[in-house]
């Protein structure tokens, strides 16, 4: 994350588009502890950490960066107006994050640092990578336990499936939502993915985009 860039691309984003689009920002958390200085923040409806084990020796292992410690995104969130904006990221991994049992424990950390919001993604086994690590929706039950509360569950057909609901843990109630990625794709685009790669893909694991300016 380039914040200087970031920032100024937020107020150009929002000066076009105004209020009529949604502006988030997901970060493995790299120089967190700027945001609360960008001049253009408050036009930000989230910012999405990613987050993908418990403990902090664990994250940044997996990471192989330097990503936030418990201590600065604790940091983070006292210094901005609004910490219910905050919201953790966390891919589901058979390495890491894959049962009710470790979502929950995840859930109660995220509870403990005071981190309102998380979303679980399940992988799309698109490369050896994701296939090796894929964790199965199906051994994924939450409404089996009577600590995770569903309001919303949604079916895109065979190409994705969505929950939304609350956790009650050992501290206090928490916000998550699990994106689940169907089996097959869709023939339509859902969103555009600009990679670290600067290369534009349609959707997660898509085809490549090719643009040309005359």
């Amino acid at each position: 994350m380039e914040p200087i860039l970031l920032d100024a691309a937020i107020g150009v984003t929002h000066e076009i588009m105004g209020d009529t689009i949604e502006i988030d920002m997901a970060t493995s958390g790299i120089h967190l502890e700027r945001i609360p200085d960008f001049k253009n923040l408050n036009y930000l409806d989230s910012i999405h950490i990613s987050r993908h084990r418990i403990n902090d020796a664990d994250n940044r292992e997996l990471m192989g960066l330097q990503v936030p410690s418990v201590k600065e995104i604790r940091a983070l969130l006292e210094r901005i107006d609004d910490p219910e904006r905050v919201v953790f990221n966390c891919v589901l991994d058979r390495d890491g994050i894959s049962t009710p049992e470790a979502m929950a424990a995840y859930l109660d950390m995220a509870a403990d640092i005071g981190v309102s919001n998380t979303s679980f993604i399940s992988m799309i086994p698109v490369n050896d990578y994701c296939r090796e690590h894929y964790v199965d929706p199906e051994s994924i039950r939450l409404e089996q336990d009577s600590r995770f509360r569903i309001w919303n569950h949604f079916h895109d057909h065979d190409y994705c499936s969505c929950s939304t609901g609350d956790y009650l843990g050992k501290q206090r109630k928490v916000r998550f939502y699990y994106r689940m990625p169907g089996k097959n794709r869709a023939p339509y685009v859902r969103q555009l993915v600009y990679e670290a790669n600067n290369l534009l893909f349609a959707g997660f694991g898509g085809i490549k985009i090719e643009l040309s300016f005359s």
